[in-house]
């Protein structure tokens, strides 16, 4: 008999790829609210495929109520994948309470429930985000956080805090991912990837930030899948159930390359627009992987062209582009 997971965000998108790669090992219950952050019909697509695995469950929840909480404990899950979160940083301005709920009050529910059963790993979603305004070339697990930039980065890093209270105090072995610019198929329309592919096929000028110098550390979502995965079978110490990993590849590419990049594919010419540092963003995003290489034997292997690809003959196809 499978052992059953938990999966929440699985109709987002590192949680629908997660689930289709654990679908064989696993019986999985997938929870997601279906925000309308961005379209509702990309997650219903993303649920419709998942719905065809025979050992998948879904079930409609919103975490940060209490009648939703109280349907979640009465299963024993063996592993918890906590990836239900409100994205995006500008929308935190905009909306703080959105974020509140569903990325700190959420994550609290479940560690009230878990608290008190016997849980392999619950492995939650951090970013990038947390580094904030912290100055170096690349981000490290070690580094002294500082002020976030936005409500979002805020709620992220006060998740981490959070989540090393629960674990060494009732002993829950957790991790804590803080994921890089994750992009590829299904991915979010908001992405840079997504949004900078849509304004190319469709002949729209494209507006940079930054003046088009932002880098980021663009992560392929098997990449990112895979290091997910590989959180399973870490093992802790005796007198330390919290851990923190970085999930990028260690390389930055400015968003004017990377979108050079994505013209050249698409063999279009486009026009851009270079406008100034919005103050919620960060200049520059790098992982460094030395920790997640050492301790989850983590390899990040698809370069940025071969990906882009990827993701491109999904949205060909996807949106019907010829």
């Amino acid at each position: 008999m499978k052992k059953k997971i938990l999966i929440t965000g699985c109709a987002g998108f590192i949680g629908f790829h997660l689930c289709k790669e654990l679908a064989n090992k696993y019986d999985i219950i997938g929870v997601d609210k279906i925000s309308k952050y961005y379209s509702t019909k990309l997650k219903y697509d993303r649920l419709n495929i998942l719905k065809k695995i025979k050992n998948f469950k879904f079930i409609k929840l919103d975490l940060s109520k209490q009648s939703s909480i109280k349907i979640i404990s009465k299963y024993n899950f063996h592993l918890i994948f906590h990836l239900a979160a409100q994205a995006g940083v500008r929308n935190s301005i905009y909306k703080p309470l959105d974020y509140i709920n569903d990325n700190i009050i959420s994550q609290i529910n479940l560690f009230q429930i878990i608290k008190k059963k016997k849980l392999k790993k619950f492995i939650y979603a951090s970013s990038s985000s947390v580094y904030g305004t912290t100055l170096k070339k690349s981000f490290s697990e070690n580094d002294r956080l500082k002020q976030p930039l936005s409500l979002y980065s805020a709620s992220k890093q006060s998740i981490e805090q959070i989540s090393k209270y629960y674990s060494n105090y009732y002993k829950i072995p957790c991790i804590g991912i803080r994921f890089f610019t994750c992009y590829g198929p299904w991915g979010r329309p908001d992405l840079s990837v997504t949004k900078i592919s849509n304004d190319i096929i469709y002949k729209k000028q494209i507006t940079l930030l930054n003046y088009g110098k932002t880098k980021r550390d663009f992560t392929y979502i098997d990449d990112t899948v895979d290091g997910i995965i590989k959180c399973i079978n870490y093992k802790f110490t005796k007198d330390n159930f919290h851990q923190i990993f970085n999930l990028g590849t260690g390389k930055t590419v400015s968003v004017l390359k990377m979108s050079k990049i994505l013209g050249n594919l698409l063999n279009i010419k486009f026009n851009t627009k270079l406008i100034e540092h919005h103050p919620t963003d960060m200049k520059v995003t790098k992982a460094n992987i030395n920790k997640s290489r050492k301790l989850l034997n983590y390899k990040p292997k698809v370069q940025l062209h071969d990906g882009l690809k990827s993701f491109l003959n999904w949205y060909k196809r996807y949106f019907k582009f010829k």
